[in-house]
């Protein structure tokens, strides 16, 4: 099961900005939210921790790029369906399902 983080605890433990984040989504240096509905996304930890780890060891921003499209990759699957799971939210005793499917 993966845990999630929302954008609060991903400023507050990567100490890096929300609007940060979402330059480096649009460089493709960042992972992409997962929808959690309408008004709500969210983080995969253990990608955000594999893109950190990578930045540690000194990867290129080419490198980043792969492994950020490596991640998008294998949430869908390797035939570009939807991959359906459970997440753990901090805070909850629950998991939530999600569905993601590639878009067009």
């Amino acid at each position: 099961m993966n845990t999630i983080q929302r954008a609060s605890q991903m400023t507050s433990r990567y100490k890096a900005g929300r609007s940060t984040f979402y330059l480096w989504i649009k460089e493709g240096l960042w992972p992409r939210p997962i929808k959690l509905g309408p008004r709500a996304s969210a983080w995969f930890e253990e990608e955000n921790d594999s893109v950190i780890d990578a930045r540690a060891a000194g990867q290129s921003d080419a490198a980043i790029r792969s492994l950020v499209d490596e991640i998008h990759a294998n949430r869908l699957g390797k035939k570009g369906i939807g991959v359906q799971g459970e997440v753990m939210v901090k805070g909850r005793d629950k998991p939530i399902r999600i569905f993601e499917v590639k878009a067009g």
